[in-house]
């Protein structure tokens, strides 16, 4: 409630109570004060009656310059909240801004090739980054598969041979974590310093808002916000990783993600699989939603379908 609007409540009861005082004061002396000498003599139990109205009065004032020490120090409180959170406002996004400096600075320089032409920067080598990982992550389930399919001669690709493979959600959980650790040592010069850095943004503004988790999330809401669907991805698989573990190998950069929602909007073009979504149990994946709900209306459409021609 606003500190102002207290003011006027606490003083409009006060104000309302002296006045009804008033009122019965006021008619009382009119009826008693006048008419008949005889009438006088009976002021004076009146007026011992309403000599009680000052330590009334008293109170009233008394309670009035207590509510206004406390208004002042609900204002004070207020006011040192409001300078709290302009700091870490403006903090917060003295780091969003130093975030995307380093994804700018970012580069990749193809490998076997001298020519300047050939490093790329910023959010294209983000982009080509996912790409290599999700390429590495097929060629690892191709290995621990292939000797299965060996004899198939009709697959013209081994993206092809990927797709069939019938491997269990917890294998592919396994040979995703596997993936990653490689591909991390060969971009660690880019990401190890993009996600440490994350990773403080988060710890930041946990830690001003503690126990306000509510305004929490909505800082961490702008950080996926301004973020790229190919810096999400990223963030996804480091997040399954040792490297986002704390020198306790405590996951706490992870449950921050899971609790906040941080992947509800990720692209699905950077889930390799469905089976990895079991990393985050409590994150809402809106194009998972999608697909089973998408998924359900085929079922219904397809029961319908068979009833009507059952029907006839």
């Amino acid at each position: 409630m606003d500190v102002s609007k207290k003011v006027k409540e606490y003083f409009g009861s006060a104000l309302a109570v002296y006045l009804i005082m008033f009122a019965l004061y006021y008619f009382t002396v009119k009826k008693y004060f006048s008419g008949p000498a005889e009438n006088m003599s009976k002021c004076g139990v009146f007026g011992d009656m309403f000599g009680g109205f000052n330590a009334l009065f008293s109170g009233l004032g008394f309670i009035a310059v207590a509510v206004t020490i406390y208004l002042q120090i609900e204002q004070h409180k207020r006011d040192k909240e409001e300078s709290h959170r302009y700091q870490v406002e403006n903090t917060f996004f003295n780091m969003l801004s130093t975030l995307r400096e380093i994804v700018r600075d970012s580069y990749y320089e193809r490998e076997g090739s001298d020519e300047a032409g050939d490093e790329i920067n910023g959010p294209v080598y983000l982009k080509l980054a996912i790409k290599i990982l999700k390429g590495k992550y097929k060629i690892e389930l191709y290995n621990r598969q292939k000797e299965l399919y060996e004899a198939d001669k009709t697959l013209k690709t081994q993206y092809q041979f990927v797709d069939k493979i019938p491997l269990a959600p917890e294998a592919k959980r396994d040979a995703i974590v596997k993936v990653y650790e490689d591909f991390y040592t060969k971009h660690e010069h880019n990401l190890g310093h993009y996600f440490r850095y994350l990773y403080n943004i988060f710890k930041y503004i946990i830690t001003s808002f503690e126990g306000r988790r509510d305004i929490a999330g909505q800082y961490i809401g702008l950080i996926q916000a301004q973020m790229s669907n190919d810096e999400l991805g990223l963030t996804f698989y480091n997040a399954i990783s040792k490297h986002s573990k704390n020198l306790q190998q405590q996951d706490v950069f992870r449950q921050w993600l899971d609790d906040f929602d941080f992947f509800e909007n990720i692209d699905e073009r950077c889930i390799f699989d469905d089976a990895f979504i079991a990393f985050f149990p409590k994150t809402h994946f809106k194009y998972k939603l999608r697909k089973d709900a998408e998924a359900g209306e085929a079922v219904k459409t397809s029961e319908n379908g068979s009833s009507s021609q059952l029907m006839s």
